[in-house]
């Protein structure tokens, strides 16, 4: 299986390149040791460089390739580190990438690698049909002890997104709770209606509780899971609502995620992942893994067509 090496090296090469470039250096660069580096302006740095550079807009592909956030008491900086990824040694980014690729081969391993080895070897179609029924059903009964254990903290049914990334509900929670925290209200708050929040001081929520309490550096966020943002005339503040975002009625967070939950099923990936689940017979398996990697090499040259007509447009 292709799992992209390609897109992994050439991501972490100029993410190297970034940290690297002396011109940046007063938004991003390489901390006194060399072993990690150092975001002194976040906001600018997933405004303009990450998007510019990276073809990204936050910071969530560092920590997916083992890059982990160090902690700075002074100052709102961000610093990561991952090892390997040290000044002066490019060399040793083909580890990262190694590691990244030996995780992603764990997962489909855990998840297909049994399938694989029955498809492989048998020898009659009652077999391949046998082998893909069980998979089916080991994954259905994994799937509702899932349910069972995230009822105790959700009503809605568990999700298996792609590679596991499920961040939904905890989201919604923690936006809620920094909302709805008194403490913030100099810079985050409800509006006086109660069914919209206002940020009164856009820079310092970027800055400082977007990333200590919701792990994001901007609002793209947001905008994924439905709310849209409201105009103000006055002033610089943002407001934002979505329906069932209300002050008092945490309750209603889950109808924000069904309907998310809901979009998320007309994709293209969960459409193939659940052809991949319910496949009856190894020739529906392999068409529609080829049909998925086919899928993520198409919109990976589509990402850098957009983003080599935007750099062309500046």
């Amino acid at each position: 299986m292709d799992y992209g090496r390609n897109v992994i090296s050439d991501f972490l090469k100029k993410a190297y390149e970034l940290v690297d470039d002396p011109s940046t250096d007063s938004i991003i660069s390489w901390s006194p040791n060399g072993l990690s580096f150092v975001v002194l302006k976040p906001l600018e740095c997933s405004r303009d460089l990450l998007t510019r550079r990276l073809q990204i807009t936050n910071f969530s592909p560092f920590q997916s390739y083992g890059f982990r956030k160090i902690d700075i008491s002074p100052g709102q900086e961000l610093e990561f580190a991952c090892d390997d990824f040290v000044r002066g040694k490019p060399e040793l980014l083909d580890k990262i990438a190694q590691r990244y690729l030996a995780r992603l081969k764990a997962y489909h391993d855990s998840k297909y690698g049994e399938l694989d080895k029955r498809l492989k070897s048998a020898t009659t179609r009652e077999e391949y049909e046998l082998a893909i029924k069980e998979h089916r059903e080991k994954w259905e009964r994994e799937s509702r002890d899932r349910k069972a254990r995230t009822r105790v903290t959700s009503t809605i049914p568990y999700q298996d997104f792609a590679f596991g990334r499920n961040d939904i509900f905890d989201f919604l929670k923690k936006a809620y709770a920094l909302v709805d925290d008194p403490s913030t209200d100099s810079i985050v708050s409800w509006a006086p209606n109660g069914l919209s929040f206002v940020v009164w001081q856009p820079l310092e929520f970027t800055k400082d509780l977007l990333p200590r309490h919701l792990q994001i550096t901007h609002f793209a966020k947001f905008h994924t899971y439905g709310f849209s943002k409201l105009v103000i005339s006055s002033g610089q503040q943002l407001e934002f609502m979505c329906n069932d975002f209300v002050r008092g009625k945490p309750e209603l967070l889950d109808k924000i995620a069904q309907r998310y939950v809901a979009r998320m099923k007309d994709t293209e990936l969960w459409k193939i992942d659940e052809r991949l689940e319910n496949a009856t017979s190894k020739e529906e398996y392999d068409l529609a893994m080829k049909d998925k990697e086919e899928m993520f090499a198409r919109k990976s040259k589509e990402r850098k067509a957009i983003m080599a007509t935007r750099r062309k447009s500046t």
